[in-house]
């Protein structure tokens, strides 16, 4: 019986942070929050998650690697495009959805994801839906501002790439010589543009080639 009490303890201590997990709002414009009369909020439902606004990669610039905390994202009236991709838990998708919406100022927006029959992994047979909705004052209260992070890209020529650690020197015209973690494979004198978050100068998130 103490073993069986103390185990039900011990799992409830481990699941603790995972009811405790709080929801941010991204604002995704520079300067000081606008009020709500100004500004339109998309929220996100459950298995659903952002990865891009308006072609911006985004990020909270404390937890770059994640935004599955992001409940909400605050716009600017106007149109924007948001990309997403959905996860049930099990499985997840591997290519981007895109949504794409005519925000108006003090309105609420709802985007919802549900996997269609026979999802699997990879596949991109979900489903989304885009509506109108009124959220109730306490999911609002919950909801910590974080200013989203766009990334930024610098185009360069490879001086060296060491493939196991994954060091990167870059020159840039003008600039000099910069230095990037970088996964992804590169060749010495290939022209690229990498692509990074200010907040963390020093990770390649994404490189393509140049002509």
């Amino acid at each position: 019986m103490k073993r069986s009490l103390a185990l039900f303890f011990l799992i409830l201590l481990c699941c603790r942070p995972v009811f405790a997990f709080h929801h941010d709002l991204g604002q995704f414009y520079d300067g000081e929050a606008r009020p709500r009369s100004e500004v339109a909020w998309v929220w996100v439902g459950p298995n659903v998650y952002i990865t891009r606004i308006d072609s911006y990669r985004v990020a909270i610039p404390s937890r770059v690697w994640e935004l599955m905390s992001v409940k909400a994202v605050e716009l600017l009236p106007g149109k924007h495009i948001v990309t997403l991709r959905y996860t049930d838990g099990l499985e997840s998708s591997t290519e981007d959805t895109n949504v794409q919406l005519d925000a108006a100022a003090g309105q609420n927006y709802l985007i919802a994801g549900k996997a269609k029959v026979g999802w699997k992994h990879g596949s991109s047979r979900w489903e989304e839906s885009l509506t109108t909705f009124s959220p109730i004052e306490k999911d609002i209260e919950s909801l910590k501002r974080e200013k989203l992070e766009r990334w930024v890209s610098v185009d360069g020529v490879v001086q060296s790439w060491e493939s196991r650690h994954g060091n990167l020197v870059l020159t840039v015209p003008g600039t000099g010589e910069m230095d990037f973690k970088c996964n992804f494979n590169v060749q010495a004198g290939q022209k690229i543009r990498v692509f990074y978050f200010p907040s963390w100068p020093k990770e390649a998130m994404d490189v393509t080639g140049l002509n």
